[in-house]
Protein backbone atom coordinates (compact mmCIF):
# COMPACT_ATOMS: atom_id res chain seq x y z
CA UNK A 1 0.00 0.00 0.00
CA UNK A 2 1.43 3.61 -0.75
CA UNK A 3 1.99 5.78 1.11
CA UNK A 4 1.60 9.66 0.13
CA UNK A 5 3.76 12.99 0.74
CA UNK A 6 1.58 13.61 3.39
CA UNK A 7 1.94 10.33 5.45
CA UNK A 8 -1.94 8.96 4.41
CA UNK A 9 -3.53 6.23 2.22
CA UNK A 10 -5.59 6.97 -0.50
CA UNK A 11 -7.60 4.04 -0.84
CA UNK A 12 -11.33 2.73 -1.83
CA UNK A 13 -12.77 0.19 0.63
CA UNK A 14 -16.33 -1.29 -0.92
CA UNK A 15 -16.66 1.27 -3.50
CA UNK A 16 -15.73 4.65 -1.33
CA UNK A 17 -12.17 6.59 -1.53
CA UNK A 18 -11.04 7.59 1.85
CA UNK A 19 -8.00 8.93 3.03
CA UNK A 20 -6.75 6.70 5.96
CA UNK A 21 -4.61 8.14 8.84
CA UNK A 22 -2.83 4.56 10.33
CA UNK A 23 -1.35 5.95 13.18
CA UNK A 24 -4.64 7.71 14.16
CA UNK A 25 -6.71 4.89 12.99
CA UNK A 26 -9.11 7.05 11.53
CA UNK A 27 -10.77 7.49 7.59
CA UNK A 28 -12.09 10.75 6.13
CA UNK A 29 -14.66 10.21 2.84
CA UNK A 30 -12.09 11.38 0.11
CA UNK A 31 -13.00 13.34 -3.13
CA UNK A 32 -15.52 10.70 -4.96
CA UNK A 33 -15.57 10.43 -8.89
CA UNK A 34 -18.39 12.20 -10.17
CA UNK A 35 -19.35 8.86 -11.55
CA UNK A 36 -20.37 7.56 -8.26
CA UNK A 37 -24.28 6.74 -8.20
CA UNK A 38 -27.11 5.46 -6.82
CA UNK A 39 -27.75 4.79 -2.93
CA UNK A 40 -24.71 5.56 -0.82
CA UNK A 41 -24.25 4.65 3.03
CA UNK A 42 -21.19 5.76 4.89
CA UNK A 43 -20.15 3.17 7.61
CA UNK A 44 -19.26 4.47 10.82
CA UNK A 45 -15.50 2.47 10.14
CA UNK A 46 -13.57 0.81 7.37
CA UNK A 47 -11.13 -2.10 7.40
CA UNK A 48 -8.57 -2.00 5.33
CA UNK A 49 -5.55 -4.37 5.16
CA UNK A 50 -6.53 -5.37 8.63
CA UNK A 51 -6.78 -2.12 10.00
CA UNK A 52 -10.10 -1.22 11.30
CA UNK A 53 -10.99 3.18 10.73
CA UNK A 54 -13.19 4.91 12.61
CA UNK A 55 -14.86 7.56 9.81
CA UNK A 56 -13.97 11.01 11.43
CA UNK A 57 -15.12 13.38 8.71
CA UNK A 58 -16.00 14.18 4.85
CA UNK A 59 -12.95 16.17 2.91
CA UNK A 60 -13.45 19.80 2.55
CA UNK A 61 -10.42 21.89 1.02
CA UNK A 62 -12.76 25.18 1.40
CA UNK A 63 -14.23 25.39 -2.09
CA UNK A 64 -16.60 23.69 -4.55
CA UNK A 65 -14.46 22.10 -6.10
CA UNK A 66 -12.70 20.33 -3.60
CA UNK A 67 -15.12 18.52 -1.54
CA UNK A 68 -15.56 15.13 -1.04
CA UNK A 69 -19.18 15.14 -2.83
CA UNK A 70 -19.62 18.16 -5.09
CA UNK A 71 -20.32 17.66 -8.48
CA UNK A 72 -21.18 13.94 -7.89
CA UNK A 73 -25.15 13.99 -10.12
CA UNK A 74 -25.44 10.79 -9.91
CA UNK A 75 -25.69 9.87 -6.06
CA UNK A 76 -29.44 10.00 -5.44
CA UNK A 77 -29.59 9.29 -1.34
CA UNK A 78 -26.77 9.49 1.29
CA UNK A 79 -26.45 8.10 4.41
CA UNK A 80 -24.11 9.48 7.12
CA UNK A 81 -22.87 7.94 10.44
CA UNK A 82 -22.48 8.92 13.94
CA UNK A 83 -19.73 10.24 14.74
CA UNK A 84 -18.97 13.04 12.25
CA UNK A 85 -20.00 16.18 13.59
CA UNK A 86 -19.22 18.89 10.57
CA UNK A 87 -20.57 18.93 6.75
CA UNK A 88 -18.44 21.63 5.24
CA UNK A 89 -19.08 24.05 2.68
CA UNK A 90 -20.23 23.52 -0.74
CA UNK A 91 -20.12 19.43 0.01
CA UNK A 92 -23.09 18.20 -1.59
CA UNK A 93 -22.95 21.32 -4.16
CA UNK A 94 -24.48 20.63 -7.77
CA UNK A 95 -26.00 16.80 -6.83
CA UNK A 96 -28.51 17.77 -8.91
CA UNK A 97 -30.00 14.12 -8.54
CA UNK A 98 -30.35 14.02 -4.75
CA UNK A 99 -33.12 13.09 -3.17
CA UNK A 100 -32.64 11.84 0.46
CA UNK A 101 -29.92 12.27 3.29
CA UNK A 102 -29.92 11.15 6.31
CA UNK A 103 -28.21 13.29 8.68
CA UNK A 104 -27.02 11.93 12.21
CA UNK A 105 -27.27 13.70 15.74
CA UNK A 106 -23.64 13.98 16.07
CA UNK A 107 -23.56 16.70 13.32
CA UNK A 108 -23.02 20.25 15.10
CA UNK A 109 -22.35 22.32 11.99
CA UNK A 110 -23.68 22.40 8.51
CA UNK A 111 -21.65 25.26 6.81
CA UNK A 112 -22.52 27.68 3.83
CA UNK A 113 -24.21 25.99 0.50
CA UNK A 114 -23.89 22.03 2.04
CA UNK A 115 -26.27 21.14 -0.19
CA UNK A 116 -26.72 24.18 -3.03
CA UNK A 117 -28.00 23.00 -6.28
CA UNK A 118 -29.32 19.96 -4.94
CA UNK A 119 -33.12 20.74 -6.16
CA UNK A 120 -34.35 17.11 -6.26
CA UNK A 121 -33.68 16.71 -3.10
CA UNK A 122 -37.35 15.54 -0.84
CA UNK A 123 -36.64 14.24 2.32
CA UNK A 124 -34.36 14.85 5.18
CA UNK A 125 -33.79 11.91 8.02
CA UNK A 126 -33.23 12.33 11.06
CA UNK A 127 -33.35 10.99 14.69
CA UNK A 128 -33.40 13.36 17.36
CA UNK A 129 -34.83 16.56 17.06
CA UNK A 130 -32.87 18.40 20.01
CA UNK A 131 -29.69 17.51 18.34
CA UNK A 132 -31.35 18.78 15.06
CA UNK A 133 -32.32 22.48 16.74
CA UNK A 134 -28.80 22.64 18.06
CA UNK A 135 -27.15 22.72 14.42
CA UNK A 136 -25.50 26.11 13.34
CA UNK A 137 -26.58 26.34 10.07
CA UNK A 138 -24.96 28.85 7.80
CA UNK A 139 -26.77 30.58 4.65
CA UNK A 140 -28.06 27.50 2.56
CA UNK A 141 -26.33 24.40 4.62
CA UNK A 142 -29.71 23.12 5.50
CA UNK A 143 -30.80 20.31 3.50
CA UNK A 144 -34.50 21.88 3.89
CA UNK A 145 -33.82 24.73 1.90
CA UNK A 146 -34.53 22.87 -0.84
CA UNK A 147 -37.96 22.67 -0.51
CA UNK A 148 -37.47 19.23 1.57
CA UNK A 149 -39.89 17.12 3.95
CA UNK A 150 -38.13 16.42 7.38
CA UNK A 151 -38.76 13.20 8.88
CA UNK A 152 -38.12 12.03 12.54
CA UNK A 153 -37.33 8.39 13.17
CA UNK A 154 -39.07 8.01 9.76
CA UNK A 155 -42.43 9.68 9.98
CA UNK A 156 -42.93 12.61 8.10
CA UNK A 157 -42.83 15.91 10.29
CA UNK A 158 -46.50 18.13 9.35
CA UNK A 159 -47.35 18.67 13.07
CA UNK A 160 -44.69 19.12 15.57
CA UNK A 161 -44.44 20.03 19.25
CA UNK A 162 -40.82 21.59 20.43
CA UNK A 163 -40.16 19.32 23.47
CA UNK A 164 -40.77 21.13 26.86
CA UNK A 165 -36.88 20.81 27.83
CA UNK A 166 -35.76 22.61 24.84
CA UNK A 167 -34.42 26.42 25.17
CA UNK A 168 -33.28 27.38 21.84
CA UNK A 169 -33.85 27.12 18.11
CA UNK A 170 -31.20 27.70 16.21
CA UNK A 171 -30.74 29.97 12.58
CA UNK A 172 -32.39 28.46 9.64
CA UNK A 173 -33.68 25.53 11.66
CA UNK A 174 -36.75 24.63 9.71
CA UNK A 175 -35.33 26.69 6.80
CA UNK A 176 -37.66 25.88 3.62
CA UNK A 177 -39.50 22.52 5.57
CA UNK A 178 -42.37 22.21 3.45
CA UNK A 179 -43.53 19.31 5.10
CA UNK A 180 -44.27 21.73 8.46
CA UNK A 181 -48.17 22.80 8.54
CA UNK A 182 -47.84 23.29 13.00
CA UNK A 183 -45.33 23.48 15.09
CA UNK A 184 -45.90 24.88 19.11
CA UNK A 185 -43.37 26.46 21.04
CA UNK A 186 -43.38 26.06 24.87
CA UNK A 187 -42.30 28.96 26.78
CA UNK A 188 -39.36 27.68 27.68
CA UNK A 189 -37.64 28.67 24.23
CA UNK A 190 -36.32 31.72 25.13
CA UNK A 191 -33.49 32.22 22.37
CA UNK A 192 -34.71 31.37 18.43
CA UNK A 193 -32.28 32.65 15.94
CA UNK A 194 -33.06 34.66 12.68
CA UNK A 195 -34.67 32.33 9.42
CA UNK A 196 -35.73 29.47 11.70
CA UNK A 197 -39.03 29.37 10.13
CA UNK A 198 -38.08 31.04 6.50
CA UNK A 199 -40.27 29.68 3.66
CA UNK A 200 -42.08 27.80 5.32
CA UNK A 201 -45.08 28.29 3.25
CA UNK A 202 -47.90 25.92 5.02
CA UNK A 203 -46.46 27.01 8.65
CA UNK A 204 -48.87 27.96 11.72
CA UNK A 205 -46.63 28.84 14.61
CA UNK A 206 -48.69 28.40 18.17
CA UNK A 207 -46.99 30.49 21.13
CA UNK A 208 -47.16 29.86 24.63
CA UNK A 209 -45.83 32.93 24.78
CA UNK A 210 -48.12 35.77 25.42
CA UNK A 211 -45.63 37.67 23.28
CA UNK A 212 -41.76 37.52 21.36
CA UNK A 213 -38.91 37.09 24.34
CA UNK A 214 -36.59 39.37 24.44
CA UNK A 215 -34.04 36.25 23.12
CA UNK A 216 -35.46 35.82 19.75
CA UNK A 217 -33.99 36.89 16.89
CA UNK A 218 -35.71 40.01 14.91
CA UNK A 219 -36.00 37.18 12.24
CA UNK A 220 -37.28 34.59 13.81
CA UNK A 221 -40.76 34.94 11.43
CA UNK A 222 -39.30 36.72 8.44
CA UNK A 223 -41.61 34.85 6.12
CA UNK A 224 -44.33 36.26 8.73
CA UNK A 225 -45.81 32.72 9.29
CA UNK A 226 -49.16 33.08 11.17
CA UNK A 227 -48.41 32.95 14.88
CA UNK A 228 -51.34 32.52 17.65
CA UNK A 229 -50.17 33.59 21.05
CA UNK A 230 -50.68 32.40 24.39
CA UNK A 231 -52.02 29.46 22.72
CA UNK A 232 -52.90 27.92 25.69
CA UNK A 233 -55.49 30.02 27.44
CA UNK A 234 -58.39 29.29 25.77
CA UNK A 235 -59.19 32.54 25.57
CA UNK A 236 -61.77 33.68 22.45
CA UNK A 237 -59.63 35.41 19.74
CA UNK A 238 -61.17 38.50 17.92
CA UNK A 239 -61.89 36.44 15.00
CA UNK A 240 -64.41 34.03 17.13
CA UNK A 241 -62.40 31.22 17.75
CA UNK A 242 -60.87 29.52 20.05
CA UNK A 243 -57.14 28.48 19.62
CA UNK A 244 -55.79 25.46 21.71
CA UNK A 245 -52.92 22.99 21.81
CA UNK A 246 -54.45 19.64 22.05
Amino acid sequence: NRVADDGNMYEYVDGIRYRLDKQEQTAVVYIQPFTISGDIVIPASVTFDGTNYSVSGLYNYGNYSNTAFGGCNKLTSIALPEGIEEIGNWMFNDCSSLESVTIPKSIKEMNSYAFSSCDALKSVYISDLEAWLKIVFQDNGNPLSNGADLYLNGEKVTELIIPAGVTSIGEYAFDGCKSLTCITIPEGVTSIGGYAFYNCTSLTIYCELTEKASGWSSDWNVSNCPVVWNCNSNETADDGYIYTVI
